[in-house]
């Protein structure tokens, strides 16, 4: 499989975040459709990860726009935090918003992102280290979840990620 049809279909995605309005939120210039096909994916989430890193109050007020249910806004807003590099379990995350038997409904916000990169939803993994199911599951979901880790330096072992090594 070409790297080019891997990432097609994220790269349907992820070009939803790069509207005008969101892009001058973030005091960032918005890409050109031709820009942002020649961009390496590595520097497109280096630069929204430090962008959304250095405004985080602006973020927070467009999560607040997209979703009026405060559980949705707690849960994108908190793993808009998860550094570059590092993970978090989809329980993790549930209990930070207070509702610590609320796992799966966590998944099920992830798995509806509105903004791929933005709310880093391919850092959310099982308990048990799994990468889990990513963006609703388009075609080859999982292996575009699994490359955008390893984009950020997290390795496997046996299909799961050590937990105590790369969790937040």
């Amino acid at each position: 499989m070409s790297e080019e049809t891997l990432w097609r279909d994220y790269w349907k995605n992820v070009a939803s975040c790069f509207n005008n309005e969101i892009a001058n939120q973030l005091n960032i210039e918005p890409l050109t459709l031709k820009e942002f096909k020649l961009i390496s994916l590595k520097k497109l989430a280096r630069k929204l990860y430090e962008a959304c890193k250095n405004h985080q109050d602006k973020l927070d007020a467009i999560i607040s726009l997209c979703t009026k249910a405060k559980f949705s806004q707690n849960v994108l807003r908190n793993v808009s935090r998860v550094p570059w590099g590092y993970v978090v379990t989809y329980g993790q995350i549930a209990k930070s918003t207070e509702n610590p038997k609320a796992a799966r409904a966590v998944g099920n916000i992830m798995r509806r992102n509105p903004f791929p990169f933005i709310v880093p939803c391919h850092r959310v993994v099982r308990n048990d280290g799994s990468i889990g199911g990513f963006m609703g599951g388009f075609q080859n979901s999982t292996k575009v979840k699994e490359k955008l880790l390893e984009m950020e330096g997290i390795t496997f072992e046996n299909k799961r990620i050590n937990l105590k090594k790369y969790g937040f």
